[in-house]
C-alpha cells in the first residue's frame, strides 16, 4: 500500500505528461480528426518512442557484453521504426502505420528466437497484446491467430532430442492465444464503456443545452455568485441593467442593490433558504435609476473548503409593468369602494334635496325662495358628479367631437385661468370623435384646468393639445390599452410640478396637497374614474419646478358624424387655434365656479 501510494501518482503524472507531449507532436491533420483516430495516432507514436528506447538500451547491453555484431543488428530496427513514425507525417493512415509497427515487432521475434533454441519464441506473446492495445480488438484477434499459426509451423521445424523446444513453442501458442483473447475482451469492454460514456455525455450535454435554452428564454438575465462576488453573468443582464460583462464580473452583488434592500439580501445570504428564495428587489441601472426586478436565487449544494455553501445562482426579470398593473388594480379597488360609498351618499343626499326643493316650490315667490332653489340646483350638480364618480350614472355616452367641444369652452377656460396664465390650443384640423357624455367631458376639462391653475400661482403657460394616435398590438399591454385608434388629449402646464412621492398618489381619491378647506382630493380621481370607465387611460408626468403633463387616451369611434348636430350646436368656428381669449359665457362661468368650489 505504501509503495502504491508513493509510485502511483508519480506513474500517472509521467504518463499524463508523456501523452500531452506526444499529442503536441501530432501532425495538424491528426489533431482535427475524431477522438478515436487521435487516440490511435497517440498510442502509435508512444509505442514507437518506447520501442526506439528499447532498441537503444538493448544495443548498449549487447555492446557491453561484447556482442558487437548483435548490437549492430538490433540497431537496424531504429531507422525502420523511425521510418514508420515519419509515415504519420506524410498522410499515411495511422492504422496502416500501426500494422507496420506490429510487423516489425513480429520480425524481431522471428529473428531473435534462434536457430536451435525455442526460448526466444516466448517473446511472441507480446505481439497480440501490443496489437490489441494499439490497433483495437479486431486487430488483436487477427495477430493472435497469426502468432498461433506461426507457432504451429515452428512445431515441425524445431526438434530436440528431448522435445524441449517443441514444448516452449506449444506453450507460446497457448499463452499467445490466452493473452490475445484476454486483451480482446478487455478492449471490447473498454470500447463499450467508452461508447456508453460518449452517449451519456452527449445526452447530458443535450439536456444541459435544453435547460440553458429554457433558462435563457424564461430568465434571460441570470448569473452566478461566489461568496457574494459575481463570477458569471448572461447577456440578458446587459439588457436588464445596461452594464457590460466586464463591469460586473468580480464585483460584489450588493453594489447593485438598493440600500433599502441590502439588509434583506444579507439575511437571505446568512440563512439556509432550502430551495432558494424569490423577492422583488430594486437593482441599479447603468443610468443610475432603480429597476424593480423579481430576483430568484438558488444556493448550490454545500461542499468542503472555505467557500462551502456560498455559491448562488440568480435569475432576474423586470417587473415594472407588473407593479404598475398591481398599483392600478389596487387603485381601482379603492376607487370602487369610494364610488359605491359616494353613490349611496348621493342617493340619500338627493332624496333630501328633493324634499327641500318640493317645500321651496310651495313657498310664495321671493328672493329667499330663489336662493333655496338655486342651492338645490347646485346640489343636484354635485349629485350628478358623485354619481359619475361612482360609475352609476345612467347617462348614455354620445359620439362627441372633442375638437369642437374644446373650442366651445375656450373663452370660459381663458376667463377661468385669469390674465396671468396664457392658454394655447393645439388642435387638429379634422374632427375627433369619442364616446363620452357631455357632462363627464366638461368635468374632465374643468378639473384638469383648475389643477393647472393652482399649480401656477404666479402665472405661466398652459397648453391643451389634441391629436390622434394608433396603439399597436405589441405595445398595447405596456400602455394598458387595447390595440386601436385613440384620441390623445394632453393638458400641459409649466407650474411647480410634483415630486415622485406626490405623483405616485396623485390619482388616489381624497389625496390632495392643498389645505383641508381648499380641495376634496377627488378631482384627478374622478378624471381617472371617468376615463378608465370608457376603456381609456390617464398618465401623469411631472418634474418639480418644471411643470406637469396630464395625458388622456380615449378610444375613437367611427360614424360619429351623424351626431354632429348634437355635439357641435351653434356656429362654432372649426379652426386650429394658438392663443385664445375673450369674454366668459355666463352659464359656463357659473359651471366653472361650481366645479372649482367642489374640487
Amino acid at each position: 500500500m505504501l509503495i502504491e501510494r508513493l509510485f502511483r501518482p508519480l506513474a500517472c503524472g509521467l504518463a499524463n505528461a508523456l501523452e500531452s507531449g506526444l499529442k503536441g507532436l501530432l501532425p495538424t491533420r491528426l489533431q482535427t480528426v475524431t477522438s478515436e483516430d487521435r487516440r490511435l495516432a497517440t498510442l502509435l507514436l508512444c509505442s514507437i518512442v518506447i520501442a526506439e528506447l528499447a532498441v537503444l538500451v538493448a544495443a548498449l547491453i549487447f555492446w557491453r557484453m561484447g556482442l558487437d555484431e548483435t548490437a549492430r543488428y538490433v540497431l537496424l530496427f531504429f531507422p525502420v521504426q523511425a521510418f514508420i513514425a515519419a509515415l504519420l507525417y506524410v498522410n499515411v493512415s495511422p492504422r496502416l502505420c500501426g500494422h507496420l509497427l506490429i510487423i516489425v515487432f513480429f520480425l524481431a521475434v522471428i529473428w531473435g528466437h534462434g536457430a536451435d533454441s525455442g526460448y526466444g519464441v516466448l517473446s511472441a506473446i507480446v505481439v497480440p497484446l501490443a496489437a490489441t492495445v494499439i490497433l483495437g480488438s479486431r486487430a488483436g484477434l487477427a495477430w493472435t491467430a497469426i502468432v498461433a499459426l506461426w507457432c504451429v509451423g515452428l512445431w515441425f521445424w524445431l526438434a530436440d532430442d528431448d522435445g524441449h523446444s517443441n514444448g516452449v513453442v506449444a506453450a507460446t501458442a497457448i499463452l499467445s492465444t490466452l493473452i490475445g483473447l484476454g486483451a480482446w475482451m478487455m478492449e471490447s469492454t473498454r470500447v463499450i464503456a467508452v461508447s456508453r460514456a460518449g452517449r451519456s455525455l452527449a445526452a447530458q450535454q443535450q439536456a444541459e443545452a435544453e435547460l440553458q435554452g429554457l433558462l435563457d428564454t424564461t430568465f434571460p438575465a441570470h448569473g452566478h455568485a461566489l461568496g457574494g462576488v459575481l463570477t458569471r453573468v448572461s447577456p440578458g443582464v446587459q439588457a436588464l441593467l445596461g452594464w457590460e460583462d466586464e463591469d460586473l464580473l468580480g464585483g460584489e452583488l450588493k453594489t447593485l442593490l438598493h440600500p433599502d434592500d441590502q439588509h434583506l439580501f444579507a439575511v437571505l445570504q446568512a440563512a439556509d433558504c432550502g430551495g432558494g428564495f424569490r423577492r422583488e428587489l430594486r437593482l441599479r441601472h447603468l443610468s443610475g435609476q432603480w429597476v424593480w426586478s423579481e430576483v430568484s436565487g438558488v444556493r448550490a449544494p454545500r461542499t468542503t473548503g472555505p467557500t462551502a455553501g456560498s455559491r448562488w445562482l440568480f435569475v432576474a426579470r423586470n417587473v415594472e409593468i407588473e407593479r404598475k398593473s398591481r398599483d392600478q388594480l389596487e387603485r381601482a379597488r379603492r376607487l370602487e369602494g369610494v364610488g359605491v360609498m359616494a353613490a349611496g351618499l348621493a342617493h340619500d343626499f338627493n332624496n333630501l334635496i328633493m324634499v327641500l326643493r318640493g317645500f321651496a316650490e310651495l313657498l310664495p315667490p321671493s328672493r329667499e325662495r330663489e336662493s333655496i332653489l338655486a342651492a338645490a340646483s347646485e346640489a343636484g350638480d354635485l349629485f350628478a358628479s358623485l354619481l359619475a364618480f361612482g360609475r352609476q350614472d345612467a347617462e348614455t355616452p354620445d359620439a362627441i367631437d372633442l375638437r369642437a367641444h374644446i373650442l366651445k369652452w375656450v373663452n370660459m377656460l381663458q376667463r377661468l385661468l385669469g390674465g396671468g396664465i396664457r392658454l394655447e390650443m393645439d388642435l387638429p384640423e379634422d374632427p375627433v370623435w369619442c364616446a363620452i357624455p357631455d357632462s363627464q367631458l366638461n368635468q374632465v376639462l374643468l378639473n384638469l384646468v383648475i389643477n393647472a391653475k393652482h399649480a401656477m400661482p404666479r402665472g405661466g403657460f398652459l397648453q391643451i393639445r389634441l391629436a390622434t394616435l394608433e396603439v399597436a398590438q405589441t405595445t398595447a399591454g405596456q400602455q394598458f390599452l387595447r390595440a386601436g385608434q385613440y384620441a390623445s388629449l394632453a393638458v400641459i402646464d409649466d407650474g411647480v410640478g410634483m415630486s415622485g412621492e406626490v405623483l405616485a398618489q396623485a390619482l388616489d381619491p381624497f389625496f390632495t396637497t392643498r389645505a383641508a378647506t381648499a380641495g376634496s382630493g377627488l378631482g384627478l380621481a374622478s378624471v381617472h374614474s371617468i376615463v378608465t370607465a370608457l376603456e381609456g387611460s390617464v398618465k401623469l408626468e411631472s418634474t418639480p419646478g418644471a411643470g406637469t403633463s396630464v395625458l388622456i387616451h380615449l378610444p375613437i369611434v367611427h360614424g360619429g358624424e351623424s351626431q354632429q348636430s348634437r355635439a357641435n350646436p351653434g356656429n362654432v368656428q372649426m379652426t386650429s387655434m394658438r392663443e385664445v381669449g375673450g369674454p366668459l359665457d355666463a352659464t359656463a362661468a357659473d359651471q366653472a365656479g361650481k366645479s372649482e368650489r367642489t374640487r
